[in-house]
């Protein structure tokens, strides 16, 4: 199978669209970012996601035209692992993420990537819906711009993306999902949600919660031999309607009810 269908069909299965900004917030705190903001506003008259991040930037060691011209030219492939679509696709139906760029079709019909390190230019890589190819091109640069960011713009967000990051579920979310990657890197993450009517709260932070229930008394940690050990928490909630074991990787959820597990 062509790897572009691939992924195209892999981003829009994910029916929700709160994984694929997850993905994408992972990318920032990955930059070593310390500080990532979200906003939901109206941009050229359509709602639109905008996730801005203080961390290294895309490919720091490459020039910026440079740089967005490999990410484009690779889009599907992840470049920390060097993995195949067919792996990415393994690993995003085993929990993990893994869509990259392209998951930005599960939010809306467009995306701007701009980039600038080390006070170069603003560089900008434009994807579009449904079509293979990507483009470069450059922005205005702003008088009070850091020397460096990273700045992911989707527009025309989907009706479904409308509903589902609303700034209240969106940060409730990216607390669970990236419980633990947010307590390693310390990053900070707020949420802006400009599409609020009247007085509504249009400011959230992400702020990570501890596992729901009791905490039982089991080993902490179980060894591995030639990996490292096996951090392991285990809650007892009670009241829920169906009880249940989740499992979470490194913080990420992985499965609601390891039982549906294959192995």
């Amino acid at each position: 199978a062509d790897p572009f269908d691939l992924i195209r069909w892999l981003a829009r299965s994910q029916s929700d669209a709160r994984k694929a900004v997850a993905e994408l917030v992972q990318n920032s705190i990955d930059a070593r970012a310390k500080s990532i903001r979200i906003e939901r506003r109206r941009l050229r008259n359509a709602p639109a996601l905008v996730i801005w991040d203080d961390g290294e930037g895309v490919l720091p060691e490459l020039g910026r035209e440079e740089a967005l011209r490999y990410l484009g030219t690779h889009v599907g492939h992840s470049h920390k692992l060097g993995l195949s679509p067919a792996e990415r696709h393994s690993r995003v139906i085993a929990g993990q993420y893994g869509v990259g760029l392209l998951g930005f079709w599960a939010i809306g019909s467009k995306l701007e990537l701009r980039s600038r390190v080390a006070g170069s230019g603003v560089h900008v890589l434009t994807l579009v819906e449904d079509r293979q190819t990507a483009e470069l091109g450059t922005a205005p640069q702003e008088l009070d711009a850091p020397d460096t960011f990273t700045e992911l713009v989707v527009f025309e967000l989907h009706d479904a993306a409308v509903r589902q990051l609303s700034g209240r579920r969106l940060a409730d979310y990216l607390a669970a999902e990236l419980r633990g990657p947010i307590l390693a890197s310390g990053a900070a993450i707020e949420i802006h949600d400009h599409l609020v009517r009247g007085l509504g709260q249009k400011r959230f932070d992400v702020t990570p919660r501890r596992f729901e229930g009791i905490a039982l008394d089991v080993p902490p940690e179980i060894a591995v031999p030639g990996h490292p050990s096996i951090h392991v928490e285990l809650y007892l909630a009670r009241g829920v309607e169906r009880p249940a074991i989740q499992l979470a990787c490194a913080g990420t959820l992985v499965a609601d009810d390891i039982a549906e597990l294959d192995v």
